[in-house]
């Protein structure tokens, strides 16, 4: 598979280094076979058909694949392991028997659980008879699921698979780690842009960092009810040949309709971009809406632009790197890894970037802008003085000359974050990246020695801050479907039996593993302020029986 680039605001994307996420615990213990397999998923071909009618017409005696689900507050993407895409993206809704509509996460405590159990059951029966039109009965099940998903819903869902559908087995991933297999890495800042909000958590070696999750209520919804505002309040139509405002013709805009229009008209431009985006023409309900700049461009301003608690995505994204251990926000920030339908409106990465370049200028993060965040790259130029004649010795002098200017810099093994040398027409340049920062002055004119010896007579440093690192994924897979293809990568290995719930074990005793059982991700050594639990995660604790406490972060 070959590897995604990543968006940069320079010319030419840059490409990750493709790793492995061997630390997560869902990967360990996987065998050739497992990799093997998860490389069929999308697997080379002489055409792209191919691969697709190898997927979906399998041989009489194929095995049964596990079924992927991803459910989400809208939208719910279904299909099967070892595919490339889901069968089917539909409601997240259910009609109940007295012909109600209702959405799958429209729960209250006051409500009893015998709804919430019906509206389970309705809704996989849907998805597995009319949709999926298979047996879900000894298949496995892998859900993508949010960490902020309320234990009740959970334990539902779990009861509903296990004793009505009769499925082999259940596996509950995390949608922040399964997000990040299609692009190869293990180590990645998540950025989800949902419906209701957006969440922020870091991922390092597959283990999501629970102590930096950040939320904010801003997503789908918010964009969705601006959009509406705008057109109310500014908006024209055309009613015959008379323009009229849009207020006196109509006096609310349906759900539906409004996310029609932030996918088909709606982008997001740079605070630096003053061009002014075409009236377009949306016909509804017997009128022609006039959809100007304001509506198309700005209406997406509220995603970015601080609220009246000063919270918005690009915050959200730096308090969370803030709240991660020093020697890996470098690597977070380089992998930036934005998903969710929301985020799909053209422009928005570009949008995001500058924004968090933006406030990494001010001192509203000063936990970002230590001097431990920073890089100095320092270049030598070395010229040969002394010892045997011929080229460079590029083992012996380069550990000389390492040691030599680091001695000189007063900096320490542990500090240096990389060090090179390179040779032409007789010039020899080291390159050293440390830090922290130092005084160059000591190594001009300095002699280094090895089996021969040099002098330093040219020496330039140069600072680069935590922004310089910034680069986002550019993956060549939808946004809003790639936590999907996670789950069906992993549902495709051989030991998917071995992290999963089984039946078996579940009749026996009716409980899931939860990411609250997992040992604590401490950050030592690092005093940090207290954070509180977000509203939607003390709702999952106290559901569960458990206390919410605040967690002290890096």
């Amino acid at each position: 598979m070959a590897t995604p680039s990543r968006t940069t605001d320079r010319p030419g994307a840059r490409t990750p280094a493709a790793s492995t996420p061997s630390g997560s615990p869902l990967l360990a213990g996987r065998t050739p076979t497992s990799l093997a397999r998860t490389s069929m998923v999308l697997g080379s071909s002489s055409s792209p058909g191919s691969v697709r009618r190898s997927v979906l017409l399998p041989s009489l005696g194929a095995e049964r694949q596990p079924i992927v689900l991803d459910i989400g507050t809208v939208y719910t993407k279904c299909g099967f392991a070892n595919e490339p895409t889901p069968r089917h993206v539909l409601p997240s809704t259910v009609e109940l028997a007295d012909g109600s509509v209702v959405s799958v996460f429209d729960w209250s405590e006051s409500r009893a659980p015998a709804v919430l159990r019906d509206v389970i059951a309705r809704f996989l029966f849907n998805i597995f008879y009319k949709f999926l039109l298979v047996k879900a009965a000894e298949r496995r099940v892998v859900v993508c699921e949010s960490l902020l998903t309320p234990t009740v819903f959970r334990s539902t869902l779990a009861d509903v698979l296990f004793n009505n559908f009769q499925v082999l087995s259940v596996l509950f991933a995390p949608l922040p780690v399964l997000s990040l297999l299609p692009l190869a890495v293990n180590t990645a800042l998540v950025v989800d842009v949902g419906y209701e909000e957006t969440s922020v958590i870091a991922v390092s070696e597959g283990i999501p960092l629970l102590n930096s999750l950040v939320t904010v209520p801003l997503g789908g919804k918010a964009l969705h009810r601006r959009i509406s505002e705008l057109i109310m309040k500014h908006g024209r139509a055309w009613q015959g040949g008379d323009l009229r405002p849009v207020v006196s013709l109509t006096s609310s805009i349906p759900e539906d309709v409004l996310e029609d229009i932030k996918t088909r008209v709606c982008l997001v431009a740079c605070k630096s971009d003053n061009r002014k985006a075409a009236t377009v023409a949306y016909p509804h309900e017997g009128i022609r809406l006039e959809l100007d700049h304001a509506v198309r461009v700005q209406a997406a301003n509220v995603l970015f632009e601080d609220d009246d608690e000063d919270e918005s995505i690009p915050v959200a994204v730096l308090k969370s790197l803030s709240k991660c251990p020093v020697d890996i926000r470098k690597q977070l920030i380089s992998n930036v890894s934005v998903i969710g339908g929301s985020s799909m409106l053209p422009g928005f990465k570009q949008r995001l970037m500058e924004d968090l370049r933006d406030l990494l200028k001010t001192k509203r993060f000063p936990r970002l802008q230590l001097k431990e965040n920073r890089v100095v790259a320092i270049e030598a130029t070395l010229q040969q003085t002394g010892g045997d004649f011929g080229k460079l010795n590029f083992i012996t002098d380069s550990d000389a000359i390492q040691k030599h200017i680091l001695t000189a810099l007063g900096c320490e093994d542990k500090q240096i974050v990389d060090f090179s040398l390179s040779e032409q027409d007789g010039h020899i340049t080291a390159r050293v990246g440390v830090l922290q920062d130092v005084d160059v002055a000591p190594l001009l004119g300095s002699e280094a020695g090895g089996q021969r010896r040099y002098v330093v007579n040219n020496v330039t440093k140069k600072t680069s801050d935590i922004s310089a690192a910034m680069a986002f994924h550019d993956s060549m897979f939808p946004a809003n479907t790639i936590g999907w293809l996670g789950g069906a990568l992993f549902g495709a290995l051989d030991f998917l039996g071995e992290k999963s719930v089984s039946r078996e074990s579940y009749l026996k005793t009716p409980t899931l593993p939860d990411w609250n059982c997992q040992p604590n991700i401490a950050v030592a050594d690092q005093p940090a302020p207290s954070t509180t639990t977000p509203a939607r995660l003390r709702s999952r604790l106290s559901l569960a029986g458990q206390t919410p406490t605040s967690t002290s972060v890096a």
